[in-house]
């Protein structure tokens, strides 16, 4: 695959997330995905990762913003580094934050591409940082 074939790939899953559309996510993916989201959270196959995806539009909106796109000569690897910003929704459980209180920090995903799907990404957020923007004050 080609860095410029590989940058619309990543263009294309920001697209969807910004919108957000999670068949249009699962359908840029390997049905074997790994899904690395941090804090040892990780999910294998598109089927896990819908689960994932299902109850996330409810609690926050989110968007993928400013983001710069980047990957490797081969197409085999690429990154996306943009700001994460957004409001939560409705109350997440186990977690004390405030319902309609703001994020907004610097964030990246790490793409890994094998056959025009993403067979692996990582996603590397500061989720301390996340917790104390939308903590109740």
């Amino acid at each position: 695959m080609s860095r410029q074939a590989t940058e619309i790939l990543i263009k294309a899953y920001i697209d969807a997330a910004n919108i957000p559309d999670n068949a249009a996510i699962i359908a840029l993916m390997d049905d074997d995905v790994i899904f690395e989201i941090g804090q040892g959270i990780r999910q294998i196959g598109t089927e896990n990762l819908r689960f994932l995806l299902a109850p996330k539009a409810s609690h926050m909106k989110e968007q993928l913003a400013d983001a710069v796109i980047m990957s490797s000569e081969d197409g085999s690897f690429g990154a996306a580094e943009f700001t994460w910003k957004g409001v939560n929704n409705t109350s997440i459980e186990g977690i004390s934050h405030a319902v309609g209180a703001r994020f907004s920090m610097r964030s990246v995903i790490t793409f890994e591409v094998e056959d025009g799907k993403f067979i692996r990404i990582t996603s590397h957020r500061d989720m301390t940082e996340w917790l104390r923007q939308i903590s109740k004050e």
